[in-house]
Parts: C-alpha cells; structure tokens; sequence
C-alpha cells in the first residue's frame, strides 16, 4: 500500500506501489480530478474521478449556485455483484452527506460485467460557502472495499454572485447545509 497524507494512493503488489512512488504518480492532476495512471490487475478499481461545474471562477472556486457534477470511472475487469460506489461530501473535514450509486439503482447488486463504467451524479446545491472534499470508495455489500481514495476531490465554495443575507444558505446561518424548501403562498379574501 502507497499513502500520500494517511490516503491510499496505490494499492497492490509491491512492484506496483515502488513504482508508483519513484516515478512521482501523486494520482491528483489537480484538485477537480483524480486519475489513477497505473494499469491494475485488480478485480475491479476506482480509474478516475472528476468534479464538473456549470461556472468556475478559478481554480477550484465554484459560486453557491453553482451545478457540480461528480464523474466516476470505474474499471471493472472480473464479474463482480453486490457492490456499488460511493462518495461522502465533506466540509471541513465533516461529512454533510453520503450518497450510494445503487439508491436510485438496486440492480447494480445483481452484477457488474467486465468494462469501463462511468457514474454521475449531481451533488446538493446550493452549498453554503466553504472548504469542501470528496471521498469516493467501490464497496461491496458485505461491508469490505474493492477501492477507496480518500479527499479525492477539492474544491472551495464562496458567495460571488448575489448578495444572500435572506437566503436560508448564507454563511452566517446556523447548519451545514441550507435547504430550500417548496413554499406556496396561498391569498386569503
């Protein structure tokens, strides 16, 4: 095993991690991507991971209304079931949220075949301003990992656009996640 900062970076025989560490293969190309640039021999493992927004600022700085799509690439290269990828969304260093593959697909537990697969999902929006991290993991449904990487993804959010003093997701509010809620305004005679 390869850590970089208590992370798994590289897991797998002990040619691979010393190769992985000689040649400098930190995995991240930045802080939106990570992408693992060893061919595996493993059953099946986390290839890639991407965060995608609708408008970015800079470099890893997205507004509060901002859409985040969250790419993963997965290689799979024996039948495996009963697993599913997953991510925790953490700000600060806290976890605000997981979100499982198979909540919207429970078929996923029936069975993989050998391929490339990328899933995609959209994370919460809109998330309140601060740091913000991912970490993604393949599972299986006995509770073990086929893969994992740790603060996979990095990005920072801020208020830029519009002035939200009256938004229930301004900073300053209390909670870690401003929710809107459906309001309906109803007029009385």
């Amino acid at each position: 095993i390869l850590l970089n900062e208590g992370s798994i970076q590289v897991q797998g025989e002990i040619a691979e991690c010393v190769q992985a560490y000689m040649s400098g293969t930190g995995n991240r190309t930045n802080g939106l991507q990570y992408v693992n640039s060893l061919e595996e021999k493993r059953t099946t493992f986390i290839k890639e991971i991407k965060l995608e927004g609708t408008e970015q600022f800079s470099q890893g700085l997205f507004d509060v209304h901002t859409k985040l799509m969250l790419k993963i690439k997965v290689v799979v290269n024996e039948f495996i079931s009963g697993s599913t990828p997953y991510f925790d969304l953490k700000r600060n260093n806290e976890v605000l949220y997981r979100s499982f593959a198979s909540d919207m697909d429970e078929k996923l537990f029936d069975g993989i075949q050998p391929g490339i697969y990328t899933f995609t999902t959209q994370l919460y929006s809109p998330l309140k301003k601060g740091n913000y991290s991912i970490d993604v993991r393949l599972i299986k449904i006995t509770g073990s990992l086929y893969d994992e990487v740790n603060d996979a993804i990095s990005f920072e959010i801020e208020e830029l656009k519009y002035n939200l003093m009256f938004k229930s997701y301004w900073h300053k509010r209390p909670g870690v996640i401003g929710f809107v809620n459906n309001w309906h305004k109803e007029v009385q005679e």
